[in-house]
């Protein structure tokens, strides 16, 4: 038999993530990790839930005495729920931000998701509006938004905050401190900001990373 505390802490260390790592991740104090893995102190069920999603558990494992620790890899569950929220991200001029609202999720395989080196925590699906990034994103297509990728890279797309508007483009940093923001359909010219002057103002959301089309 092998109690909650004690696999807390075997999949912590198996992860190669320290007590101080972890605490920062999740948003608590190290010494409750601390009290948590000695027993001092009682899981709480937010606690556990983070545990989950910041690990990728499976929850009748973790969650069971019974089950022991066995090989800690297969206690994953195949597939991982990642959240989809009520923001809108514009392939166009810019949509007004709002506030977040969790109205869903997709299964990816977790293998998938390892393979490519993303953390399934860091993964929001979101909805893109507007014809700017035709062909490659439709109106009305989704699209997974990794938070982790928050330094731009030429050419890739990302979502960007500018001026409380979203944008999602494909980037391109130039000389003195200027970004663009280069649409894939050629009827909407590039979006230049000032990273020197503007920089209070631009934030990265995240890097697109992949795209779905629902059918209607």
């Amino acid at each position: 038999m092998t109690d909650l505390k004690d696999k807390i802490k075997a999949v912590r260390m198996d992860r190669g993530v320290s007590r101080r790592e972890l605490a920062a991740e999740i948003g608590v104090g190290e010494s409750k990790i601390q009290s948590v893995e000695s027993g001092h102190q009682r899981a709480d069920h937010e606690f556990i839930g983070k545990i989950l999603r910041r690990f990728e558990l499976d929850a009748n494992w973790l969650m069971n005495d019974d089950l022991g620790m066995g090989d800690i890899a297969v206690h994953s569950s195949e597939f991982v729920p990642i959240a989809q929220y009520d923001i809108r991200v514009s392939a166009g001029s810019g949509a007004a931000v709002v506030d977040e609202e969790r109205i869903g999720e997709y299964a990816f395989k977790r293998d998938w998701i390892r393979a490519r080196g993303f953390r399934a925590d860091q993964l929001r699906v979101v909805l893109v509006t507007g014809d700017s990034m035709m062909p490659a994103l439709q109106d009305g297509d989704l699209v997974l938004i990794d938070h982790g990728q928050a330094e731009f890279i030429d050419g890739r797309t990302f979502v960007v905050r500018f001026d409380d508007q979203l944008f999602v483009k494909k980037v391109q940093k130039l000389p003195q401190q200027t970004l663009l923001l280069i649409s894939a359909n050629p009827e909407y010219p590039p979006i230049a900001l000032d990273l020197s002057g503007d920089l209070a103002n631009i934030s990265v959301i995240g890097r697109v990373v992949a795209s779905m089309q629902e059918w209607r």
